[in-house]
């Protein structure tokens, strides 16, 4: 019973508690499982190098290994295998680290429930099984697709949606996508008078098991009609109830047309293979050019002659000969690749390559198509534009200047070291503020206009008066400079800087004060108080002049600061009168 051989599914149970272990064989044995078991990682290695398990149940912690770091070595010896992993002490980071597995069905905590489990088990192996049918039939039919002149196609029954192994647009003049790809778009092309017919067997066809033979006029797009003979058979789920139909169109009214469509389409090929922007080496798996394209030719510096007497090898500069034997040995094992190479011209220069080598089968001869593009001034490019951000970010990193970027919603995403010197909180906490929650609510308005302003106009909003709190308390002084920061177009936030203009806010409030105390003695004093500049050319003013000039002569002190000679007017007219009144103005 707990042979390793049954069609129900292969499971091993890996887990170094071996009363455990044979307690779930004896539970999965009797339910018809092959059961296998391991008790180390290393066990369980050698156990897939010789039996391919449907299902691992996986202990998370092993003596030698972490059991999800062991899946992963798994996976590249047997990739079809699902796992259940299993633990004694639940963890959110294991768990999550589960999570992101794909094969990894499901994460239990001992003690297993096997009334959830068995279930869960059955149904995954069971649609397993059914998938790789699935795909194995869909391998075949690829295949076949490949050989044959008729328009194949496969219709699932659950989406009634249509797949086309050919191409079945152009082959009835319409755009590519243009026809529907459902059962029901399909019908609408077809003839009215063959309209009920096709429809009553689809229907029929939805539940029978017998195969599909109708004969049906299909609609071109130049008004035009093609009979076409439609063959299919039905693919059945384990309850021999149809999921998928696969069946062939062959058109019987003029099978010239398929042909033709045929040679359209290698001509097409060999158009987009010779004039692609790409160079494109065809080469067997002995690394011997089998052809290259124009953009090849004139790419190295060879002619076609020379190339197709080269191993790809040659074309590789020394230094990259290695990286070049590992691609071709990976490409033994899988059908396409996508790696960045040096490639070495005729001429010597070298440049790098964007290369994807894909591996397909011409007659019985494996061969490689391989797309190469010059990447050398993407890469210029690329890397000019990292550099340019590691100078942004030292000059943001290392400014005297409050620097910082906002969302859309004002919430600070950035900042820079100055930040957390002048405001005094931490970077981490100045993350979690919004710029509003930093000044007071008295400025709250002024900070909205500037922003919808400049959301309306896109111009910067340049040196904005803003008073901000400290986490100590104090309040500080800033002119502080907007701009809209942009992606690819898109608005997606703020930038901005804050010039730190305390000490000089404050040097102009004592400034303020100080000339208020001397207006208040000036205006008090008997005599006139005055500041008087003689410019070089002869001319003078009087930056400063105390009210009492009005008093003692009638002239008003604001009218002598815009015009001085006023005074002087004045003085002459009492220089007639008393000189007690003249002496005293001089000597002010």
């Amino acid at each position: 019973m707990k042979t390793e051989n049954s069609d129900k599914g292969k499971i091993i149970i890996i887990d170094d508690n071996r009363d455990l272990a044979e307690n779930i064989e004896d539970i999965l044995a009797g339910k018809g499982f092959a059961i296998g078991k391991a008790y180390t990682g290393k066990s369980a290695i050698d156990k897939f190098r010789n039996v391919k398990y449907d299902l691992a149940l996986v202990d998370i912690k092993l003596p030698d290994t972490d059991g999800l770091e062991l899946i992963e070595k798994i996976n590249k010896i047997s990739p079809a295998t699902v796992y259940l992993v299993i633990t004694g002490y639940e963890s959110l980071t294991s768990a999550m680290r589960s999570v992101k597995i794909a094969q990894v069905i499901s994460y239990e905590t001992k003690p297993l429930d096997f009334n959830n489990i068995i279930p869960l088990i059955s149904q995954t192996l069971d649609k397993k099984k059914l998938e790789e049918k699935l795909q194995e039939s869909q391998d075949r039919l690829k295949l076949i697709a490949q050989v044959s002149t008729d328009l194949i196609y496969e219709w699932d029954i659950q989406t009634d949606t249509l797949e086309w192994f050919g191409n079945v647009d152009e082959y009835l003049g319409y755009n590519p996508g243009e026809i529907p790809r459902t059962i029901e778009g399909w019908i609408q092309l077809i003839h009215p008078d063959d309209q009920k017919k096709l429809s009553n067997s689809v229907e029929r066809h939805r539940t029978s098991t017998e195969s599909i033979e109708e004969n049906y006029r299909v609609h071109k797009k130049d008004g035009t009609w093609v009979f076409w003979s439609d063959i299919g058979s039905p693919i059945l789920d384990n309850n021999n109830k149809p999921v998928k139909w696969i069946g062939g169109c062959e058109d019987i009214t003029e099978r010239k047309l398929a042909e033709e469509a045929l040679e359209e389409n290698e001509e097409r090929y060999r158009q987009i293979y010779q004039f692609s922007p790409d160079s494109i080496i065809i080469h067997d798996m002995d690394m011997n050019i089998l052809d290259a394209n124009n953009k090849a030719v004139e790419e190295f510096g060879y002619s076609k002659l020379e190339l197709l007497k080269m191993k790809v090898f040659e074309l590789h500069p020394e230094d990259e000969l290695k990286h070049s034997k590992h691609v071709l040995a990976e490409m033994k094992k899988v059908s396409a690749l996508n790696v960045e190479t040096k490639f070495l011209r005729k001429d010597g220069s070298i440049f790098l390559a964007e290369a994807t080598p894909c591996k397909y089968t011409l007659g019985s001869k494996p061969i490689i198509h391989v797309v190469i593009r010059d990447i050398t001034e993407r890469k210029k490019a690329q890397e000019a534009l990292e550099e340019s951000e590691v100078r942004y970010r030292n000059l943001f990193e290392n400014s005297s200047e409050f620097l910082f970027t906002l969302d859309l919603k004002g919430n600070f995403t950035d900042v820079n070291k100055a930040a957390v010197t002048i405001t005094g909180f931490t970077k981490s906490e100045l993350l979690k503020k919004n710029f509003k929650d930093y000044i007071p609510k008295k400025d709250h308005r002024k900070l909205l206009i500037a922003f919808s302003k400049m959301y309306k106009t896109g111009e910067p909003q340049q040196d904005l008066p803003i008073e901000a709190i400290m986490k100590d308390g104090s309040i500080k002084y800033f002119e502080t400079s907007f701009s809209l920061l942009k992606k690819e177009g898109q608005i997606i936030g703020l930038q901005g800087s804050s010039k730190d203009i305390t000490e000089r806010k404050q040097a102009e409030e004592a400034l303020k004060e100080s000339e208020a105390k001397y207006r208040r003695v000036s205006d008090n004093s008997p005599a006139i108080l005055y500041q008087f500049m003689m410019a070089p050319d002869g001319g003078f003013s009087f930056p400063y002049l105390s009210d009492m000039v009005e008093t003692i002569f009638g002239v008003c002190a604001e009218d002598v600061i815009k015009a001085p000679s006023k005074l002087l007017e004045t003085v002459l007219i009492f220089y007639k009168g008393p000189v007690l009144l003249i002496k005293m103005f001089i000597t002010i």
